[in-house]
């Protein structure tokens, strides 16, 4: 006798189960308002989707995952830049770093904070990491000089 291990979706809601993440690039709606699993590229359409987002929601908080970092930034301040700059190579802390992708964030930003490195907090702790605009990278003096 067959088991039958599919379930209907009365019986998954009352086990509490919850579809996976719905991702999907902002230029392939870009009517949608930015949100969970959202990813954005480097095309004109996305920086439209991004501007109209950010004017309904500027404190929306993305992350910029590049090599060497992990950057959140509220949508208003993203857009800014690349209207501005026209990259948003801009917002990265680590010189000659890369940007992997851009995606949403799992947590906001706390106000007035708009920009977030990881590795600015990791350098002056976390609390002094929250910025209202991008940190100039500044390397830690050495405490050790090596005497050859």
């Amino acid at each position: 006798m067959a088991v039958d291990d599919d379930f209907d979706d009365e019986e998954l809601d009352e086990l509490g189960w919850e579809p996976p993440l719905d991702f999907w690039v902002a230029h392939e709606q870009p009517e949608r308002p930015l949100g969970p699993g959202v990813w954005l590229c480097d095309c004109k359409e996305c920086l439209l989707a991004l501007t109209a987002s950010a004017a309904r929601n500027p404190r929306y908080t993305l992350m910029i995952r590049t090599n060497f970092d992990r950057i959140a930034v509220t949508s208003d301040y993203l857009a800014e830049v690349w209207h501005r700059d026209g990259t948003i190579e801009g917002l990265l802390y680590w010189p000659n770093d890369w940007i992997r992708d851009v995606g949403s964030a799992t947590h906001d930003l706390q106000a007035p904070a708009r920009w977030w490195s990881l590795c600015l907090s990791e350098q002056v702790g976390l609390r002094r990491a929250h910025r209202t605009h991008v940190a100039k990278y500044r390397p830690l003096p050495r405490r050790h000089t090596v005497v050859a």
